[in-house]
């Protein structure tokens, strides 16, 4: 009997020791899982970056979720506002291909994320316009906050001229206040964490649309772009967000 208490002893050990030596692999197979997603968290976020051109300056806007899916504004002083998406790799590396639909420009960017900032070059083509220029800049949100959101004003100009104020919410919800000769018009729609904007408001006659783009100048929050409304009237808009308190 002391014989088979033994062996069933030593069965027992050799179970427990392959159940251990299990439990390790799928926990350094998770671990190993784990790493590529921990990387995409530490790259999830709002980056912004700048770039020189032709004595002007560029402004690249990129918002990366957790899956690697990212979304990408320029704002360029010749090219105007183009938006698209792309996504992240499991190393860091970022491709998207930005498309105006009015002008048919498109620019590839291609960008390296690391969880310390990010080099960006931008290549692209229009008639000789952009062929090749570099950019960099610093993570300036979590992927949890949008980083255009508090109260901003502004003015616009062209065919009606007037002022306005927005308020943004983390999700991007936005109301925005213009003031004309004829009364108050309130335009509801989103900003994303990107920058890209989608506002209108039912006027007579037809719609008031707003588009452009909030984005960061030399760090600062701006805000510009383009407005049409019915009648053939248009213009340009631009702004900045009111100083934010240390604690908001």
């Amino acid at each position: 009997m002391h014989a088979e208490m033994t062996r069933h002893k030593k069965g027992s050990i050799v179970y427990r020791l392959a159940a251990i030596g299990l439990l390790a692999t799928v926990a350094l197979f998770l671990a190993g899982c784990g790493g590529v997603a921990s990387l995409l968290w530490k790259l999830a976020g709002v980056f912004a970056a700048e770039y020189a051109r032709e004595a002007a300056r560029g402004y690249l806007t990129v918002a990366v979720d957790p899956s690697g899916i990212a979304e990408v504004v320029l704002v360029d002083p010749a090219l105007g506002v183009l938006k698209g998406t792309g996504e992240v790799t499991e190393s860091g590396r970022l491709q998207a291909i930005l498309t105006d639909p009015q002008s048919q420009v498109s620019v590839t960017v291609n960008a390296q994320l690391s969880a310390r900032g990010t080099t960006v070059e931008l290549v692209g083509s229009l008639d000789g316009g952009i062929q090749s220029e570099n950019l960099s800049g610093d993570k300036v949100a979590e992927p949890t906050e949008n980083p255009f959101a508090g109260n901003w004003s502004g003015e616009f100009t062209g065919d009606a001229a007037g002022t306005w104020a927005a308020t943004i919410g983390q999700t991007g919800a936005t109301t925005l206040t213009v003031q004309t000769a004829d009364g108050p018009v309130t335009m509801v729609g989103t900003v994303g964490q990107a920058g890209s904007v989608s506002l209108e408001a039912a006027v007579p006659g037809g719609k008031l649309v707003w588009e452009g783009a909030f984005y960061f100048r030399e760090g600062e929050p701006v805000a510009g772009g383009t407005w049409r409304a019915p009648g053939d009237t248009s213009g340009t808009w631009t702004g900045t967000r009111a100083s934010q308190s240390a604690g908001s």
